[in-house]
């Protein structure tokens, strides 16, 4: 038996028929009530492997480039962080570690950490905690572990 779907415009419960490719509406209103993406996990393992790799290249190579009479300095993102800690910005590195490195980074991993039991077809681990990850992991979060209980 399948489980019974409330509509969100009418409140009509239902079982809409779960199709492989497409959406189910409600009878009554015609109200968007479950839209069917194929490989959903798999596109976006993908993107969030493709994101780290694009991480680490921005992160590695440089970004600014100065050249003044005849000697030229590079800078990339982690020896901009440095050199603005040696220049007394301390709160400055700070902002852009966080910012530029740190967060982005955390986000890539706790992506990865949520999406790679589902492509592996095995349980989420139970020390996924939704409080530290950002507003959109929490609604894949929650929107993956819906289908994994199915």
């Amino acid at each position: 038996m399948s489980a019974l779907m409330a509509c969100h415009g009418c409140d009509l419960l239902t079982q809409p028929p779960l199709p492989r490719r497409g959406a189910a509406y409600c009878p009554r209103c015609g109200t968007l009530l479950l839209r069917s993406k194929p490989n959903s996990i798999e596109r976006s393992l993908a993107l969030v492997l493709a994101s780290m790799v694009l991480f680490a290249v921005a992160i590695s190579f440089p970004f600014l480039s100065m050249k003044t009479g005849g000697f030229e300095q590079q800078t990339n993102l982690i020896t901009g962080v440095r050199l603005l800690y040696l220049q007394g910005m301390n709160f400055l590195a700070t902002v852009v570690l966080l910012t530029c490195i740190l967060f982005p980074l955390l986000q890539m991993v706790g992506l990865l950490y949520v999406l790679l039991p589902f492509f592996l077809k095995r349980r989420v681990p139970r020390s996924v905690n939704m409080s530290y990850l950002s507003a959109e992991q929490s609604v894949l979060a929650l929107f993956c572990l819906f289908f994994q209980q199915q």
